[in-house]
């Protein structure tokens, strides 16, 4: 019974060494296998581009989109960023990467296995307004929400407008550079914030829209007090014309045209359009 009991354990036990060897020989092959399929040449990448970007270089999305995914992991670790395996991780890259490049509002990667070629697509945010603090002489671009993303340059401190004082001339203007605010009620922001409350903000798009309409090329807006809720624009003949914070002035629009036509404008020092429905003037 003893040597019976022997044979079995020894039986058993070469059947464990049979099983564990099978079993770590379809492992190496298995890995053996997607090592071949990976680094096999038809899967290296041939190109990566950009697409959908000015502002930021392609250069400085390429190399903050490779820190990522190799930050990542993973299959990026492994195989390396010349495999085309290793750019599957738009979700991933977008959102981390995005905190190093705010021009960006948005980044997806594209792979395409046939010609071997990678396209980095990217949305950059829409420079709305140019805002600039009188104090420090600090500018920056502003997105439509009011997020001051970018550090710019002021082009101008006066507006340029399409009336003089003694005649108006209804223009269609589709300026190539943006409106300007010239905020003297602070002396800055840090980046990435935002400038003034979101329907705040829409009303002052609204205010320079209104201008443009009118035939103001560039509006250059004043704000000086942020508790006043309201801004200012200055013609070439340093006439005012004050704007609430507070509600859109497009109602108004035919009532201020009719105005600048008329030939007692060249009188005129103000026009005020703070209370919502009405105009007044001096």
């Amino acid at each position: 019974m003893r040597y019976q009991s022997r044979t079995r354990e020894k039986e058993l036990f070469l059947k464990r060494v049979k099983i564990y060897a099978a079993s770590g020989a379809a492992i190496l092959l298995f890995i053996g296998f997607f090592s071949f399929i990976f680094h096999f040449p038809l899967f290296t990448v041939q190109n990566v581009s950009v697409s959908g970007n000015s502002a930021v270089s392609s250069a400085t999305i390429i190399s903050a989109v490779d820190a990522e995914l190799l930050r990542h992991g993973g299959l990026s670790g492994w195989l390396g960023l010349t495999n085309i395996w290793s750019w599957g991780g738009s979700a991933q890259v977008s959102g981390a990467a995005l905190k190093f490049m705010p021009g960006l509002s948005g980044l997806e990667i594209e792979r395409n296995f046939f010609s071997r070629r990678v396209v980095v697509k990217v949305s950059e945010r829409p420079k709305t307004l140019l805002w600039c603090f009188t104090a420090s002489g600090s500018c920056y671009w502003t997105d439509q929400s009011g997020r001051a993303f970018s550090r710019a340059v002021s082009t101008s401190s006066n507006a340029s407008a399409a009336t003089s004082s003694t005649s108006f001339s209804l223009t269609s203007i589709a300026s190539s550079t943006s409106p300007e605010v010239l905020d003297s009620s602070r002396p800055n922001i840090p980046l990435l914030s935002t400038t003034l409350p979101a329907a705040q903000y829409k009303n002052l798009l609204a205010v320079a829209a209104f201008l443009e309409k009118l035939g103001f090329s560039r509006p250059v807006l004043y704000l000086d007090n942020l508790s006043y809720e309201e801004v200012y624009f200055k013609t070439l003949d340093n006439k005012k014309i004050y704007f609430s914070l507070l509600f859109d002035p497009s109602d108004d629009f035919g009532a201020v045209q009719s105005l600048l036509k008329d030939p007692a404008w060249k009188n005129v020092q103000y026009v005020d359009l703070r209370i919502q429905g009405r105009i007044y003037y001096k």
